[in-house]
């Protein structure tokens, strides 16, 4: 049991540290939030919607990945 609690604190850290990458990185913040309010999306729409450089628009998906 003590094993579970330990996995559960760890998931809440990483929790915790994924949105504190949001927080700092504001455009990808933006990126999580269009994909939270579209739905599944292309990263051609991606870049469409929020205006971003194809690098750009692939670095994000893939770090939110």
């Amino acid at each position: 049991m003590a094993q579970s609690a330990a996995q559960s604190n760890g998931m809440i850290i990483r929790d915790f540290l994924s949105v504190a990458d949001l927080l700092e990185q504001p455009s990808l913040a933006r990126v999580y939030t269009y994909l939270y309010l579209e739905g599944d999306s292309t990263v051609a729409e991606l870049m469409d919607a929020l205006d971003l450089a194809q690098e750009t628009a692939y670095s994000y998906v893939n770090r939110l990945t």
